[in-house]
């Protein structure tokens, strides 16, 4: 398996992903994947820290200018 598919796979495993089957007009079906209610609040929960890590290394770099 490709890198993304292992990656897709760990996410359903642990919960953050699911995903369904569609009929394709061209070719096989094919497989789409939607964040559950966890995987959202993964996804709020990292917006947070990056928010957070990015207010940390503006103040850090004011005060490196000073």
């Amino acid at each position: 398996p490709t890198r993304r598919s292992s990656d897709l796979w760990q996410m359903q495993k642990y919960g953050y992903l699911q995903h369904e089957w569609q009929e394709s007009e061209q070719g096989p079906p094919r497989k789409y994947y939607s964040l559950t209610d966890n995987g959202k609040q993964l996804v709020d929960e990292l917006k947070d820290r990056i928010k957070l890590l990015n207010n940390s290394l503006k103040n850090l770099e004011k005060g490196a200018k000073r």
